[in-house]
């Protein structure tokens, strides 16, 4: 789970937003077997203009993905991005769902992650994952 929850995250995001090149500090959080919430430090790569790999990383790990996608809602821009894992040989497909906002001072990503086990290609519609937790990344310009 912990390894899950830390590959997860706003690469989606960030490798859609045509502006950024540079590793961003962010977090994901979830909920542990315990009861208690865990809050991961994590790291984002997006690549210039939306083109190319969007990596995520962490303590012992580093995800690259290239399925990802941006739509505009009524002024809002809403991602979605598919990392395919694989931790001790179990593979999941985790989602990573989301809103980005960019104002003149400050880039902000923030959203929730889903999993499933295997490995599946881009859902939309999020049949056969379960919610795991959430995230958050900010840059200020």
């Amino acid at each position: 789970m912990k390894a899950l929850v830390m590959s997860f995250g706003l690469i989606l995001a960030f490798a859609s937003t045509n502006t950024i090149a540079a590793p961003v500090d962010g977090q994901i959080f979830y909920k542990l077997p315990s009861g208690d919430v865990a809050t991961r430090d994590v790291v984002l790569e997006v690549p210039p203009r939306g083109q190319g790999e969007v990596i995520l990383s962490g303590s012992n790990f580093e995800w690259r993905t290239k399925a990802f996608k941006t739509v505009q809602v009524k002024g809002q821009t809403l991602f979605i991005a598919v990392f395919k894992t694989e931790f001790m040989n179990f593979k999941s497909t985790i989602i990573f769902k989301g809103t980005y906002l960019k104002g003149s001072n400050k880039l902000v990503y923030y959203g929730d992650f889903y999993k499933k086990k295997g490995h599946s290609e881009l859902s939309e519609d999020l049949v056969g994952f379960d919610y795991e937790g959430g995230f958050n990344f900010s840059y200020d310009k």
